[in-house]
């Protein structure tokens, strides 16, 4: 397959999951509760987000170095992004 097919596929599948969403969601209750929200933890919260993998990639770096594979604390993080989503 190739690599612009499968990235317009990945497209509309999120395109289509987030769509589905909408429908579900009411736009006014959510509209409503971004209102309540107070914006600096939640901005420090999604500035924190890639601190926190970091961290874990550390953690897990040292797992992976005990079971002798060769991952580094870089490719830990993509792959703990990756997955996430």
């Amino acid at each position: 397959m190739p690599r612009s097919l499968n990235f317009l596929l990945r497209v509309a599948v999120s395109a289509l999951l987030l769509f589905l969403v909408a429908r579900k969601v009411p736009i006014e209750a959510f509209l409503h509760s971004l209102t309540q929200v107070s914006l600096v933890p939640m901005f420090a919260s999604y500035l924190l987000i890639p601190i926190m993998g970091y961290i874990d990639a550390n953690r897990t770096k040292v797992m992976t170095d005990l079971q002798g594979m060769t991952l580094s604390v870089n490719q830990i993080v993509r792959i703990g992004f990756i997955t996430s989503f």
